[in-house]
């Protein structure tokens, strides 16, 4: 009956810029009474259909962002390749019978094109090491194009001391400043962060005997200080 009728779209949910995307559409309809198979965008309609007993039997729309793979696309299936970032959004697919007349649409599936790291980033200090105790240390992000845009975690001694995520919604052109979140998915320079403004790193391989005569030397300053304004005062 028609309340038996399942239709599922089975979609990779990210593929890689400029690879190929395939589209299953997988149902329960018996071939005799199977009249035609639909796959189609949300809001774009279809792009590409199988009509059973029609000669040809296929028929397609232009879609943006792919061209379809003739050589893998069949009445259970459409392969598209060369996928765009204009080719990501929501799918689904539709089976139609003859007898009786009805049509069954699958649930939408959503599909995102991306455009991975080609190698790691790197990171630049304003100045040479080493660093004194106590003083700002600012460092540059330096990533390579990717989209979605990197998610950058920042870590001293595999401490994470502040963490980045993309924002799609700030993208800039041209070089960063102090205490801007760079994140351009298409440029070179993609995080720039001014880690100097959130920490102060300490240098972590220190005597430590030393730490605890500058505390000290710092506590008897204060002291000194406290004492010259009590004078003061009376």
């Amino acid at each position: 009956g028609q309340s038996d009728l399942n239709v599922k779209l089975v979609v990779p949910r990210y593929v890689e810029r400029g690879s190929s995307a395939t589209f299953r559409c997988t149902h329960n309809v018996q071939p005799e009474i199977l009249f035609k198979v639909t796959w189609l965008k949300v809001d774009k309609g279809k792009f590409f259909e199988f009509i059973n007993g029609r000669n040809p039997p296929f028929r397609n729309s232009t879609i943006e962002g792919a061209e379809i793979d003739w050589d893998h696309s069949n009445e259970q299936q459409v392969t598209l390749k060369d996928v765009q970032f204009d080719l990501s959004g929501q799918f689904y697919c539709e089976v139609s019978t003859d007898t009786p007349i009805f049509t069954k649409a699958s649930a939408d599936v959503l599909m995102s094109v991306f455009l991975p790291q080609p190698g790691p980033p790197t990171i630049k200090f304003r100045k040479r090491t080493p660093f004194a105790v106590g003083e700002k240390l600012f460092a540059l992000c330096n990533t390579t194009r990717g989209r979605p845009a990197p998610h950058v975690t920042w870590l001293i001694n595999g401490k994470k001391v502040h963490e980045f995520p993309h924002f799609l919604s700030h993208h800039h052109e041209g070089h960063g400043h102090h205490g801007s979140l760079y994140n351009n998915p298409f440029g070179s320079l993609a995080n720039y962060h001014d880690v100097g403004e959130f920490h102060e790193v300490h240098q972590r391989n220190y005597d430590s005997n030393k730490k605890k005569l500058e505390q000290k030397k710092q506590q008897q300053m204060e002291m000194k200080k406290h004492r010259l304004r009590v004078w003061r005062v009376y």
